[in-house]
């Protein structure tokens, strides 16, 4: 089973795309390991050299359900959880990059809940850098990948309810969720299966494809390494507490 698809779940909107075809991520989300660290890696296939500069945004769930993004300026940065190996280098044609991640908090790191931060790495052709930066940035879209250090001590609670044609999951854990709807038969496709991806206190309503509406929803709640697989059934018009 892939782990993760796109990541609509909270924040973005180009983030299942190629960066005008200039570069490339290996994944958009990256789950730190034991020592809080973690990595992307980034492909340039082009014949042009970029200049990638990158900024951090630590997300905060509210109690409602609701986002806020904490940008990370040299005015914050006694504050700072994470930090990057270069967040500004130079990628040439055909070469790939390895941008680190690392937790900087120390004790101070809350590890009761899950910490997210929003990495935004924004390409512009190297030898334009003397051109307008604002010209550069329309032209190529960043990327946006999600880096998360888990919690500690994971407890795993949820609400999700179906009305027809519209699924609401409340994550109301203290960690990353994926909820995996499976009423294939057969050949797994988007049409009988999809799933969803809320970080810690997020809640978000989906449309269900076509061929799931109306129907018993086979769902299973994982969080991010599998140690938790809870298997439900959920009808149409019906609701599950956790």
């Amino acid at each position: 089973m892939r782990l993760f698809k796109c990541i609509y779940i909270f924040v973005f909107s180009t983030l299942c795309s190629p960066v005008s075809n200039a570069i490339y991520l290996d994944k958009m989300l990256t789950i730190a390991d034991e020592n809080k660290n973690g990595s992307f890696i980034i492909t340039n296939d082009k014949e042009t050299t970029y200049f990638i500069e990158t900024k951090i945004k630590e997300i905060i769930t509210q109690e409602d359900g609701s986002i806020v993004r904490k940008e990370y300026t040299k005015d914050n940065v006694d504050s700072w959880g994470i930090a990057v190996s270069n967040p500004r280098f130079i990628i040439e044609p055909g070469r790939t990059k390895n941008l680190g991640v690392r937790a900087i908090c120390g004790e101070l790191c809350d590890v009761n809940k899950d910490k997210t931060y929003e990495l935004l790495l924004i390409p512009r052709p190297y030898n334009s850098m003397d051109e307008d930066i604002q010209q550069s940035i329309s032209i190529f879209v960043g990327y946006a990948p999600i880096f998360i250090i888990p919690s500690e001590n994971p407890e795993i609670a949820f609400d999700i309810s179906v009305d027809h044609d519209v699924i609401t999951i409340h994550n109301n854990s203290n960690t990353l969720i994926r909820v995996l709807i499976d009423n294939c038969t057969g050949v797994k496709n988007g049409s009988c299966s999809t799933y969803y991806t809320l970080i810690e206190g997020r809640e978000k309503k989906y449309s269900l494809p076509q061929k799931l509406i109306g129907e018993n929803l086979n769902i299973s709640i994982l969080n991010h390494d599998e140690s938790y697989n809870q298997k439900i059934i959920i009808p149409s018009n019906g609701r599950f507490s956790r």
